[in-house]
């Protein structure tokens, strides 16, 4: 799927910009729910990890929880150094 495609059938039932989809796609990539097998400036996503019908969870403190398999698959842990 395409970002324009995620947004328009998200968009029938929930309010959601470009933006906001492409850092979604951006984490599930990270956490490796996503494969970009398009270009960097056409992505074309691809599911490689199903968990289940629950969809992961992008937390405000730069975590994704997957509520199917009730844990943490991402924790970005700012460098101080």
């Amino acid at each position: 799927f395409t970002l324009p495609e995620l947004v328009g059938n998200v968009g029938m039932t929930h309010k959601i910009t470009l933006n906001n989809a492409a850092y979604y796609t951006h984490a599930l990539e990270r956490a490796g729910y996503l494969k970009n097998i398009g270009t960097e400036r056409k992505k074309l996503f691809m599911l490689i990890n199903n968990t289940g019908a629950k969809a992961p969870q992008v937390m405000a403190v730069a975590e994704v929880y997957d509520p199917n398999l009730d844990e943490i698959v991402l924790r970005d842990v700012p460098d101080y150094d």
